[in-house]
């Protein structure tokens, strides 16, 4: 058993719960409870650490009385900011059974998200097309749990068929250290475990059932064994209640799905997620609380058991964030470390032996192995993308001008928690431009250009960019422009290919002269609360870019979650992409 630890960086854990039940339950299920930590400015969310079976644990619940993927995706949007070295979440918590003749779901039972050929295991099923004569079509794919998860998730299956389940045995290990919970997490009774035909309403507004129509119950046979079963699937997430039991039962047939909640879309594509749900209800009109402690208890048992069988991660000292360190990661605006000379340019950086250091510039053929840089494409679709690999440039290139590059530019030690769809990021940005174009326009050319190998002329700048598909290798990104503070206005620009982007806290603008743009504004929430972005900022969906995960990158923020469906719509219909 680990000491208590001070660092952010020993984290690798989250655990997400939605309700404050779930949370109760899974603080029961720590081995050793940890002290608080400082957060980020922008964080809003409260945690409670510890560890679990050698692995320390972050767990965060959402705000009290705001549910659904939109609120999940925000908390954990910000408790990465805080927890830079979460490799994955465990999203623990209860969820409405979907029973068939092939899955006997029952109240108290546990399903555990299970990717397929067509899906990561879990599926937003109220994101998609309305299509003519009231047809909806879902449309995009979450993403699968890491590798790590899997494997641990088919020992425990293996285990459970060989009768060697442990989840009892933590249930009665956790409710001996706190005999007071004891009674709020009973199991309740086998005859509260009443499951209606799909057709049948519930009789009136009592939250019981003892009114309903008894012969309305399908008839299951007994259990010779009272303990949960553990039930692997697809599971269902959307941003209401599913509470009618025909849409239950016509959505489960279609997708094979074995529970419904409320969060985990919100947090899969945020980071590699696994999702266990205890069953509390049949998502239809029966439905009611009694059930729900104790299926938030199972729920955070099998949590404890799967972290049994995986190797707690021990991060290498070499890999500490200089952004994250000792007890107060996060310093005012203008810090820097004292082992690194102060840039001139908040967006400079130096090598420990003077050189600047750029990322690799694009469009050039490479002969290093790892200086890939990014490439363009001008026309959808995305399939016709071309990933070209390109030069480094170094510290001797001829003709450099104007202030390194800044520290807090890093290839990320995690690139696939990193460019997820929605991030909005920094990168120092090359393009073959003749200078003569610049000095003709009025234009400074002081610290924007470089020579390269044969010395040619290139424009260096920074550029911010958003990801819109993420891949195992680099990620498909649209960048934001000021069109030299012109917007749409300028020559040109397409505005329907366009929309304004804002920083939270702020007002999107527009000039006079600009062309309407049909896009609505797109807010993002900073990653820093002294992040700038111009007003001028405009979002082009008419160019894609490649972005390979080992280029260094500043994180800017994330596209908020009140603006993320419109987003994911925009890319959908420009780029024909499901996400």
């Amino acid at each position: 058993m680990s000491t208590t630890t001070g660092s952010h960086d020993d984290y690798t854990v989250a655990w997400i719960c939605a309700l404050s039940l779930e949370k109760t339950a899974a603080v029961l299920m720590l081995d050793t409870q940890h002290p608080p930590l400082p957060k980020a400015p922008s964080d809003e969310n409260s945690y409670t650490f510890g560890e679990i079976q050698g692995h320390n644990i972050v767990i965060v619940c959402l705000p009290l009385g705001i549910y659904g993927t939109n609120s999940a995706a925000v908390s954990v949007a910000q408790m990465k900011t805080t927890f830079p070295s979460i490799r994955y979440a465990l999203v623990v918590g209860i969820g409405g059974g979907a029973p068939s003749f092939e899955h006997d779901i029952r109240l108290g039972d546990v399903v555990v998200s299970k990717p397929t050929a067509d899906h990561g295991g879990v599926i937003q099923y109220d994101y998609g097309k309305a299509l003519v004569g009231g047809r909806f079509q879902r449309t995009g794919t979450l993403n699968k749990p890491p590798a790590v998860l899997l494997n641990a998730i088919a020992e425990l299956h293996s285990r459970y068929q060989r009768g060697e389940g442990r989840i009892d045995t933590f249930l009665s290990a956790a409710l001996a250290s706190s005999s007071a919970s004891a009674e709020f997490f009973v199991r309740p009774h086998d005859q509260e475990d009443l499951l209606f035909r799909s057709d049948y309403c519930h009789a009136d507004e009592s939250k019981s059932c003892n009114a309903c129509d008894s012969s309305q119950l399908v008839d299951r046979p007994s259990r010779r064994v009272i303990h949960p079963f553990i039930h692997y699937g697809t599971i269902a997430s959307g941003n209401q209640v599913m509470k009618d039991g025909n849409k239950r039962q016509q959505l489960a047939e279609q997708g094979q799905i074995l529970c419904f909640e409320m969060e985990a879309a919100g947090v899969i594509d945020q980071i590699p997620s696994l999702v266990i749900r205890g069953i509390c209800d049949y998502a239809d009109s029966h439905k009611n609380k009694k059930w729900q402690p104790y299926a938030a208890w199972v729920a955070a048992a099998y949590g404890k058991e799967l972290l049994s069988v995986v190797e707690p991660h021990r991060r290498r000292s070499e890999r500490k964030s200089k952004w994250h360190h000792q007890h107060n990661p996060y310093p005012a605006p203008g810090y820097s470390p004292p082992d690194l000379a102060p840039a001139r340019n908040p967006e400079a950086h130096q090598s420990a032996s003077g050189h600047p250091m750029y990322p690799p510039m694009s469009g050039v053929g490479s002969d290093h192995a790892g200086t890939r840089g990014t490439s363009e494409q001008s026309s959808p679709p995305l399939g016709t993308l071309r990933n070209r690999k390109a030069y480094s440039i170094r510290g001797e290139s001829r003709g450099v001008y104007g202030p390194p590059l800044d520290w807090r530019y890093q290839v990320q030690i995690s690139p696939g928690e990193f460019f997820v769809v929605g991030r909005v990021f920094a990168i120092l940005w090359h393009q073959g431009t003749v200078i003569s174009d610049f000095i003709s326009q009025g234009k400074s050319t002081q610290g924007q250009f470089i020579r390269g190998r044969f010395g040619e002329e290139i424009f260096s700048g920074i550029r911010r960019m958003v990801v819109v598909r993420a891949m195992s290798e680099s990620a498909w990104c649209v960048a934001i422009t000021t069109y030299d503070g012109q917007g749409v206005a300028k020559p040109g620009v397409d505005p329907a290919k366009h929309a304004i982007v804002y920083l939270r806290g702020s007002m999107p603008t527009c000039k006079a002269n600009e062309p309407r743009m049909i896009k609505e504004p797109l807010e993002v929430e900073p990653a820093r609360p002294d992040e700038k972005l111009d007003e001028m900022s405009r979002l082009n969906f008419g160019k894609v870019y490649t972005v390979e995960h080992n280029v260094k990158v500043r994180p800017v923020g994330m596209i908020s979650w009140s603006s993320m469906a419109k987003f994911r719509g925009y890319v959908s219909n420009e780029f024909r992409l499901d996400i």
